[in-house]
């Protein structure tokens, strides 16, 4: 069953608070059910390299496990850069998927 990997970038000011995001994943139009599952984020400037990450539950939350609902929280990037990201998502079956990834660029502050 192919698996659609959705795009999602943005931009942010270094320093300045992103106002995260609500994600919602659809399987073959069909939610994905998150029971059980845990989220990371992770960051890099060069794909295959990982910098930093956000997780479950501290920074990312599932919202209606069962609607395949969760929200990545506010959160305050303090380097500057274009950084590629992705989510993985480990289901309870100890499956792993890649459901969504893309482009975070935190551009340079004149205050900081």
């Amino acid at each position: 069953m192919p698996v659609t990997c959705y795009t999602y970038d943005f931009e942010v000011r270094r320093g300045d608070t992103w106002d995260g995001a609500d994600v919602s994943i659809l399987v073959n139009s069909i939610p994905l059910d998150l029971s059980g599952a845990t989220i990371r984020m992770g960051f890099g400037k060069r794909p295959g390299v990982e910098e930093f990450f956000l997780t479950s539950p501290a920074d990312i939350t599932i919202t209606s496990p069962l609607t395949g609902d969760f929200r990545i929280e506010k959160h305050i990037f303090n380097t500057a850069g274009v950084f590629y990201h992705e989510v993985q998502i480990t289901l309870a079956s100890s499956d792993v998927k890649t459901y969504l990834r893309g482009k975070a660029t935190i551009k340079l502050d004149i205050a900081q």
